[in-house]
């Protein structure tokens, strides 16, 4: 999540400096500009679970049918994790593609993708079990913290931190003082993995892989419940004459 333009300014003073050159300084002799980084390791509050089942048929109305009731008998039999209907976001897509075995021939596939916010997730590796056996064709777990507008906050302070650390190191090497910061700018961080859309890789690819063979992917390491939350920026300093 991206902090608010007011933070930001509150803490990077000269907010929207524009795209420099390549040594990143307009002024090379009465400024020095470094890029921080901050990366932020905090305990998990929440675990998303995130499934999705298929259901194929020649047409548009069998793939849902189908994929409906497979979605009700998972939602059904995970009330065994205290998991009631009303506690899962659904959403459904419907495309039309070849069928893995025989490529020339198209069939409708339905997906529904169910995802569940959990903050006691202590049965999570029962749930990845479970899924398991009733063959769902994906399934992903990822944490988040309660607050991160305020975990990206403290990650960017460490940002700062850290570009003003590179800074005093190349003005001690180039015998200069450095002075206060004149203008800094937040960088953008490649996202984490998001929520998973569509069709199984090999559905949509067209491949030959059997559309029965589910695709787990566990993203979050169930047994470390940690968030790492990373910031950017570049940061102008003035050299004390």
């Amino acid at each position: 999540m991206r902090i608010s333009r007011i933070t930001l300014a509150a803490l990077c003073i000269g907010v929207g400096l524009s795209a420099q050159n390549s040594s990143f300084a307009q002024n090379p002799s009465r400024e020095i500009v470094t890029l921080g980084r901050g990366v932020l390791s905090s305990k998990a509050s929440i675990l998303v679970l995130e499934m999705t089942i298929v259901g194929a048929g020649p047409t548009a109305q069998d793939a849902r049918t189908r994929s409906a009731s497979k979605t009700e008998g998972l939602i059904s039999d995970f009330r065994r994790f205290g998991l009631k209907p009303e506690d899962w976001e659904r959403s459904l897509s419907v495309a039309r593609r070849p069928i893995p075995e025989e490529p020339k021939r198209l069939a409708f596939w339905a997906t529904t993708t169910l995802i569940a916010r959990l903050d006691d997730f202590a049965a999570g590796p029962d749930m990845l079990d479970r899924a398991t056996l009733m063959e769902v064709a994906s399934i992903r777990f990822r944490f988040e913290a309660s607050d991160p507008q305020a975990e990206y906050e403290r990650a960017l302070k460490r940002a700062l931190a850290d570009a003003r650390f590179k800074a005093e190191a190349l003005a001690a090497e180039g015998s200069v003082k450095l002075g206060a910061l004149i203008g800094c700018e937040e960088l953008a961080v490649p996202a984490a993995p998001g929520p998973w859309a569509g069709l199984p890789a090999a559905l949509a690819s067209g491949s030959n892989e059997s559309a029965d063979v589910p695709s787990h992917q566990q993203v979050a390491d169930l047994k470390k419940p940690v968030v790492t939350t990373t910031a950017e920026v570049r940061a102008r300093f003035a050299i004390v004459e």
